[in-house]
């Protein structure tokens, strides 16, 4: 069977549960079956300026990926003026669930991270955050892109919400 870019990509939205609009543009990549919106609005939004282009180049290639993967752990390179700290007292999973969703997160949200079961997939906010709180995996979720986000690193106190302006 010889599908072509487009079919190839509506195909693999469709099955991977992604609206149409997905597959239509270049904001979806058929080779991980999910939407590049968050990685790219996640970059551009809360990464320093001066290493937003080569996060973008270095996310988009699998063999590249590897390496932001690794770093995420002791991750430095979130711009300083998203980052919102978070009393120790609000750090449990459904009290980071309720702060982000008071900030309007969705149900869903996007990881990137350092653990391969969880890098790429679009999973449920509240698992996700269940997943990786306490567990030293470096992660970054996305909640609306380019908006909202949250950071959980392995250092003690490597926890961040990210915002920047309203959605």
């Amino acid at each position: 069977m010889n599908l072509t870019r487009s079919a190839l990509a509506t195909k693999t939205a469709a099955l991977a549960g992604y609206p149409q609009c997905y597959a239509d543009s270049k904001e979806f990549d058929v080779t991980r079956n999910v939407p590049v919106e968050h990685e790219a609005a996640f970059v551009k939004a809360f990464i320093v300026r001066a290493k937003q282009e080569r996060y973008l180049e270095l996310l988009s290639k699998p063999k590249r990926r590897q390496a932001v993967l690794r770093s995420l752990a002791h991750f430095s390179d979130l711009d300083p003026q998203i980052q919102v700290p978070i009393p120790p007292s609000e750090q449990a999973p459904s009290r980071l669930e309720q702060l982000l969703r008071s900030r309007g997160a969705p149900s869903e949200c996007y990881l990137i991270s350092e653990d391969a079961a969880l890098d790429g997939r679009t999973i449920a906010l509240s698992e996700a955050l269940t997943l990786i709180v306490g567990r030293g995996m470096g992660t970054l979720l996305s909640c609306i892109p380019g908006h909202l986000g949250y950071y959980e690193g392995e250092d003690r106190g490597a926890r961040w919400l990210l915002e920047r302006g309203a959605a």
